[in-house]
């Protein structure tokens, strides 16, 4: 379904630009057929239909940057509307632009940027992964402490065995004698 609205957008957004320059080349060649086409329409005919087919994209593929784009692109049109002092053709482009900018944050949402990381699956908070390292951390010091245990263990047998040995030795010395 994405990929045929996307076909089709992308054949609307063609057949505008080929439009607009169409009645541009016109106006400029023929001599009182398109006499009313001035070519700052184009910039109305371009921008202000990519500027529409960028919001319906952006209503199909739920991409907050289509929306952005599509009411960026009609920025140019009202500054040309009101340079050009055509503010018929620039205020329905103030209200798509409105609207744009309301269906953009009503369709999708305002999220914080790091929202996606909080609603993933696992994700631990500060407190919790500071509760994570001190636990981590808490259980380390209780096996070096063991392991010290261990070692004075050891040396403690070691010594009594060296000890045992030695008066065994001893003791067979005396009996030999």
């Amino acid at each position: 379904m994405k990929k045929m609205v996307k076909y089709l957008l992308g054949v609307v957004l063609a057949a505008a630009a080929v439009f607009a320059v169409l009645l541009w080349v016109l106006s400029m060649t023929v001599e009182g057929t398109f006499d009313w086409f001035k070519p700052y329409y184009m910039v109305y005919i371009i921008c202000g239909v990519f500027g529409i087919v960028s919001l319906v994209y952006m209503i199909f593929a739920r991409k907050r940057m289509w929306g952005y784009l599509g009411v960026l692109l009609f920025v140019p049109v009202i500054i040309v509307g009101f340079v050009k002092n055509d503010l018929p053709m620039a205020i329905p482009f103030i209200v798509l632009l409105v609207a744009g900018l309301f269906l953009t944050f009503a369709l999708l949402g305002i999220k914080k940027w790091d929202a996606g990381d909080n609603q993933k699956a696992g994700y631990k908070t500060y407190a919790q992964r500071k509760a994570e390292e001190q636990e981590k951390l808490e259980k380390e010091q209780k096996a070096m402490e063991k392991n010290k245990q261990r070692e004075k263990d050891l040396a403690v047998q070691k010594a009594m065995a060296e000890a045992a040995q030695k008066a065994e030795a001893e003791f067979e010395a005396k009996n030999k004698k």
